[in-house]
């Protein structure tokens, strides 16, 4: 069910492996409880509410009020566009952070010259990221 290749991927995307290891485990159940999602995962139980609550705050499982508590995951699709929407805007925001600190640093001569490629990099993100 839970395999390394799709484990690999949502890491690449920001996941840690247990939260990679509950998602994949719940976009395989329809919902489940705490006691289910351990099972499924192979992750210890007091782990999972941890998890669950970061997942939750990601925005890629729901929590269903029931007794006792259930969880599904939204659909995969929708999972990893909100996954690599998340990582664009940290991307983005690494970007722009790395062209300030180059562009506030001491200019010597031979810095000069990269300016204006800073300059095209600095509009080009803000223009990317639509701020």
């Amino acid at each position: 069910m839970l395999n390394d290749k799709d484990i690999d991927a949502l890491t690449s995307l920001g996941l840690t492996i247990l939260q990679a290891r509950v998602y994949l485990a719940l976009t395989h159940i329809e919902k489940a409880t705490i006691k289910s999602i351990a099972k499924n995962a192979n992750i210890a139980r007091q782990d999972i509410y941890r998890l669950t609550n970061e997942l939750q705050k990601i925005g890629i499982i729901e929590k269903i009020i029931s007794t006792p508590a259930q969880y599904k995951a939204i659909p995969l699709e929708d999972g990893i566009k909100i996954l690599l929407q998340r990582k664009n805007k940290e991307n983005s925001e690494a970007q722009k952070k790395a062209i300030d600190m180059i562009m506030t640093a001491e200019i010597i001569p031979s810095r000069i010259i990269n300016l204006h490629f800073l300059m095209v990099c600095r509009i080009y993100c803000v223009e990317f990221s639509g701020t």
